[in-house]
């Protein structure tokens, strides 16, 4: 793409997560980044994958999305370096059944993607999915994928199952949704695990949020956006915390400020955002490489976590101090 080409902001890249593996994800595009040894080095894929929004579980799995396509999620089977998967039954049941309760039908599909309810009856605009990694909520939360639908005004909760090498969604809350509103205005946009062990909620609370072109005058979509009032609500976006009532929220994070030694000790944080940070951070210190055998510690001690020992390899594996011993 030339600098200064125009580009609909829905054909952008998103995601540009650190990886467990170190790589850099992003949507879109057929291509990877990674820091090696103080360097950025790109990689190019056999195709890209997603739209708007990407997350990865403890595991180091992506998971994508296309709302366009009106696919809630995508590219969780395989590594996207290896291709496209997609297995018969990866969704159970009636995952795919969507539970809103807002009755106004603001969807570019027009009447066919309306309910029986008056509202969407299919994903639309799924996006900012985040598996939740944190340690502040109730421990039957951890590990689960969150998608918000903006359109139908809800947040599908997803249990991950996986036997043998197939991976499944489940609705975690069958028959209705983790979070759902009669909020016309409530637009969730992102989900995201923050430090303090809490789910962050980004609500871009607006009543229109498609493109210009398909709200024109005479438009399906703008005879519903008229008729609801859609027009009048703009410059109201907030940002949720969701806690539980029976926990204090974590401490405030200062990993930056850390020597690069200290941060060994986040490798075994029970709160995912506290791994991957203190991860990321001992890969981009100019004395890296002083950290080695105290995260071989941690990789060859059988009573640490075992996501711990799995972090503390990767860590390892950033920079570039993989030992034989290691590997057998």
């Amino acid at each position: 793409m030339k600098v200064g080409t125009a580009v609909a902001i829905w054909s952008t890249s998103s995601g540009l997560i650190w990886g467990l593996d170190n790589w850099i994800y992003l949507t879109y595009q057929a291509i990877r980044y990674r820091f090696t040894d103080g360097k950025l080095i790109t990689e190019k894929l056999s195709r890209g994958e997603g739209q708007w929004g990407l997350t990865q579980d403890d595991d180091g799995r992506n998971y994508y999305s296309r709302a366009g396509g009106e696919v809630v999620s995508v590219g969780f089977q395989q590594p996207v370096q290896y291709g496209n998967l997609n297995l018969p039954g990866q969704f159970s049941g009636e995952f795919q059944k969507i539970f809103p309760i807002t009755q106004v039908p603001d969807v570019q599909g027009g009447p066919r993607r309306v309910g029986e309810n008056g509202s969407i009856n299919h994903f639309t605009g799924v996006a900012g999915q985040e598996v939740f990694r944190g340690d502040n909520l109730p421990d039957d939360l951890y590990g689960d994928l969150l998608t918000p639908e903006p359109v139908g005004r809800f947040i599908r909760r997803a249990k991950i199952q996986r036997s043998g090498a197939k991976t499944t969604l489940a609705n975690a809350t069958p028959g209705t949704e983790f979070i759902r509103t009669r909020d016309v205005n409530f637009r969730p946009v992102q989900t995201v695990t923050g430090p303090d062990g809490s789910l962050y909620i980004v609500d871009m609370h607006r009543g229109i949020i498609q493109q210009g072109n398909w709200t024109r005058k005479g438009s399906y979509l703008r005879e519903v956006i008229d008729r609801n009032g859609l027009d009048t609500n703009i410059g109201h976006g907030r940002i949720y915390r969701l806690v539980h009532k029976d926990r204090q929220p974590g401490k405030r994070p200062q990993l930056r400020d850390l020597p690069t030694a200290d941060l060994v000790q986040h490798i075994s944080h029970r709160n995912g955002w506290w791994r991957d940070t203190a991860k990321k951070l001992i890969i981009l210190r100019k004395d890296r490489q002083s950290v080695a055998p105290d995260l071989e510690k941690i990789a060859f001690d059988s009573k640490q976590p075992e996501q711990a020992r799995i972090t503390a390899l990767w860590s390892l594996e950033g920079i570039s101090a993989i030992t034989e011993p290691l590997l057998i």
